[in-house]
């Protein structure tokens, strides 16, 4: 039997160049990182186009003073803080309501609408004197006046879509503005301090109103009758914890620190709709805008200094009625 001859089986290794070898995913990562830096280009341009200086300097000022190794603070975290940017650049509506009740033509009987009406003119187009175009500018007293301010702010909230989370009412006190939830809108989260953008949106509109008028303020959070279900956590904190971020909102969006005299908090002790204790009504924010008579009332409970002061009245009382040593 003549034998096959085996056949020779030749394997041949092909060898990659170096080149060929590197280039495996190196373009993946050049080109994430060209795509990184657009993103962050157009995100600096963004950021130019749609704050002002005043702004910018807030955002600038969170994130310079950030660090990595401090864990308890972020930057970027917004629930303790109302967001700096807003993104419809200044809001210009304060100015655009009042130009709009001025040149309405409606001639409220006890309101003047105009600094100038000559005697004895009353065809339409007389006493057409220079417009008060600082309608809202100034301190307001009188009922007549808070009732002007009244209608700005009834007008913003309706073309703001809020006429249904913001009362107006004028008070012997002054003039006190609610901010409440409603079926649709809740202002917090249940139990929690974050407010939601809607309402944020509505009191950044509101506060070039407060930088322009001039009275104190006392700003209050109230609750409703549902207890809040830490035993080291109430309605009590919860309330001013709320007041204190309404705050907060305002100072951002323009209003003047030293316009708010008070933060209180109320919890459940005011409902608004006291025969539903737990109704959406009462959970709220509300403004008391002082005249200069209420606020010297209320200052003068706090002055020690002040002739008949209430805490020196009650200081010399106990005083008093202290055991005489004989």
């Amino acid at each position: 039997m003549q034998r096959t001859p085996h056949e020779t089986v030749i394997i041949k290794r092909k060898r990659r160049s170096g080149h060929e070898e590197q280039s495996g995913g190196a373009w993946k990562v050049a080109f994430a990182d060209f795509t990184l830096a657009l993103m962050s280009l157009f995100l600096v341009l963004w950021l130019l186009s749609v704050t002002n200086q005043k702004e910018r300097n807030v955002l600038a000022s969170n994130l310079r003073d950030y660090s990595v190794f401090d864990q308890s603070k972020n930057p970027f975290d917004l629930s303790n803080s109302p967001f700096p940017i807003d993104l419809e650049g200044q809001p210009a509506i304060v100015e655009r309501v009042a130009a709009q009740l001025l040149t309405s033509g409606d001639r409220k009987s006890g309101i003047s609408m105009y600094s100038q009406v000559p005697k004895g003119d009353v065809e339409p187009g007389k006493g057409q004197g220079p417009k008060l175009d600082s309608i809202i500018d100034g301190d307001f007293q009188s009922p007549e006046s808070l009732a002007v301010l009244a209608a700005v702010i009834k007008e913003m909230a309706k073309q703001l879509t809020a006429s249904n989370n913001l009362d107006v009412e004028v008070v012997p006190q002054g003039l006190r503005i609610s901010i409440q939830d409603d079926k649709n809108r809740q202002m917090f989260a249940r139990g929690s301090v974050n407010m939601s953008p809607f309402f944020e949106d509505l009191l950044m509109a509101l506060a070039p109103v407060f930088q322009h008028v001039k009275n104190g303020m006392v700003i209050s959070g109230h609750t409703d009758s549902i207890p809040y279900q830490s035993n080291q956590y109430s309605n009590w904190e919860l309330s001013g914890d709320r007041a204190l971020m309404a705050r907060r909102v305002l100072e951002v969006g323009g209003m003047p620190k030293q316009r708010v005299l008070q933060v209180a908090a109320m919890s459940d002790r005011t409902p608004v709709d006291k025969s539903h204790p737990d109704a959406s009504d009462n959970r709220r924010i509300e403004i008391l805008l002082l005249t200069k008579k209420a606020q010297a009332s209320l200052l003068s409970i706090f002055d020690r200094q002040q002739p008949g002061n209430a805490l020196t009245q009650a200081d010399k009382a106990a005083k008093a009625n202290e055991p005489v040593t004989r």
